[in-house]
Parts: C-alpha cells; sequence; structure tokens
C-alpha cells in the first residue's frame, strides 16, 4: 500500500512552485541552440539561462516529432533536477510551429 505522504507530488500541467517549467525548457533550448550544444547533451542549470530557480538543472531525455495529418506535432520529455533532493518529468507537446514562435535566437 502506498502512503500518500510517501509519494512525491506530482505537478500539474508542467507547473512547479509556480513556475511554468515550458518556460524554462525553452529558455534552456534557447541557450543550447545559440552555443551550438546538442539538444541531448549534458545537463544545464537553470541559472545559467537566467530562470529564478538556484541548484535545479534541466536535462531533456528525449525529442519526438510525428506528423499528424496537417500538423507536424513536437513531444520533448525532460526533468527538472533539484540539488541533494529529487527530479520531476514533464512532456511538453505542441505543434512545431507554436515551438518554433516561442524560441528566440539572441
Amino acid at each position: 500500500m502506498d502512503f500518500k505522504f510517501f509519494q512525491k507530488p506530482k505537478p500539474k500541467n508542467n507547473i512547479l512552485w509556480n513556475l511554468d517549467m515550458d518556460v524554462a525548457l525553452i529558455a534552456v533550448i534557447n541557450y543550447k541552440i545559440s552555443r551550438d550544444i546538442a539538444m541531448q547533451h549534458g545537463d544545464t542549470e537553470l541559472c545559467q539561462v537566467n530562470f529564478p530557480v538556484r541548484n535545479c538543472w534541466l536535462r531533456i531525455d528525449r525529442v519526438v516529432n510525428w506528423g499528424s495529418g496537417d500538423l507536424e506535432m513536437v513531444s520533448i520529455d525532460y526533468q527538472l533536477i533539484e540539488l541533494n533532493n529529487t527530479s520531476f518529468r514533464f512532456t511538453y507537446t505542441s505543434e512545431l510551429s507554436v515551438l518554433m514562435n516561442r524560441l528566440t535566437y539572441d
């Protein structure tokens, strides 16, 4: 039997600590693109991308593109790793054009 207080909280709608983790993902993707780093290469500390969280890293686990009729969709599995604590898993899913509109290149 699993006791509720032994379970780690499950983020709702990719929101954790009242912060949108998808925004952190977009910041990490922008950071990696601007430095020509592969998406799934290593962890990125969130303070490097000016996201207001200390001692946390974001890791992109898997990127999947698929076509669905006229819509091309993208799905990104990622996790937030908190120092000396735990990790939280998220999935970002949107149309590829929506993701591209959210990205800005510095």
